[in-house]
């Protein structure tokens, strides 16, 4: 009996357990310029403003803006700056998006859905 006990309570404290948002993934994905990587931890519609041109994208579309923004200011660093607390709607961060001899700043929206938090909106603006 105890036995059983046991494995359901791992079984719920694994599985049950709330979801974070994946800062550690996204920080990865941007030193890497790993435009897929990012957009799949997108919703299925993205809002990405970028440097005040904003537009709804899907994420193969949300690949190719930020390929784009990638080839005309290659990334040094990408570090978040600025990490909301989450809930169950959602969180927000902000980042800093170091160039050559640019930099920017990254807000991210998120939104919790099912069990895993996704990116609902990008901003990139310059600092």
């Amino acid at each position: 009996m105890k036995f059983i006990f046991g494995i359901l309570s791992f079984m719920m404290i694994t599985f049950g357990a709330p979801a974070d948002v994946p800062y550690t993934e996204i920080e990865s994905a941007f030193q890497k310029k790993n435009a897929d990587a990012i957009a799949r931890m997108g919703n299925d519609k993205l809002l990405i403003s970028v440097l005040g041109k904003e537009s709804i994208y899907s994420n193969q579309q949300a690949t190719h803006v930020l390929k784009d923004f990638f080839g005309k200011h290659p990334v040094v660093d990408f570090k978040f700056i600025f990490k909301g607390k989450e809930n169950q709607d959602g969180s927000f961060a902000i980042a800093n998006y170091q160039c050559k001899a640019e930099a920017y700043r990254f807000t991210f929206h998120f939104k919790k859905n099912d069990s895993a938090f996704k990116i609902i909106r990008l901003n990139i603006e310059s600092e």
